[in-house]
């Protein structure tokens, strides 16, 4: 169901190649997205009517913003019932929690918006197509192949590792 949503966003946002704008994403979908530095979220939705919210953590690097943002995207358009996600220690009815610290995912709402975050940013047949032609390769090993698809995309190495095992890819 997450790859069929992303899949409908990509295709009603005429995204047609990586990386994948998320911030345009947003804004389209009339979300605001403002920055601040903090030493204890990533990121929040907030949602009220009809308006919507996200904030990202500025200390963040570039990659993690962009994965943050797709993470809110993910609980704006898969949890549609809820008003306000934090990734922050703690719990809630209203608000679903993510440990900033150690990366720990607390509640299936948590999952399926990291799901949807990979999925947006790394879609799977962008990254089929491009890993098809890196196999060719031969010369690159498998780190590199890594790091250039990490580049590609806008995204953390380890963020490319997670999806590429998600999607039984490998050298």
């Amino acid at each position: 169901m997450i790859e069929e949503t992303v899949l409908d966003i990509l295709n009603e946002y005429k995204v047609k190649e990586p990386p994948v704008p998320v911030d345009e994403i947003a804004q389209k979908c009339g979300i605001n997205i403002g920055r601040a530095p903090s030493d204890d979220f990533s990121g929040f939705l907030l949602r009220k009517a009809d308006n919507s919210f996200i904030g990202v953590n500025s200390n963040d690097s570039h990659p993690r913003q962009r994965f943050t943002i797709a993470h809110e995207l993910g609980h704006y358009f898969l949890h549609k019932t809820k008003k306000a996600f934090v990734d922050y220690p703690g719990t809630n009815a209203e608000i679903a929690f993510r440990d900033n610290k150690h990366n720990l995912v607390r509640t299936r709402s948590e999952i399926e918006a990291n799901k949807f975050a990979a999925a947006l940013l790394m879609p799977a047949k962008h990254l089929l197509e491009d890993f098809s032609l890196l196999r060719k390769e031969e010369l690159m090993h498998l780190d590199e192949k890594i790091s250039y698809l990490a580049e590609r995309y806008k995204v953390s190495r380890e963020a490319m590792t997670y999806r590429l095992i998600d999607l039984k890819l490998s050298a």
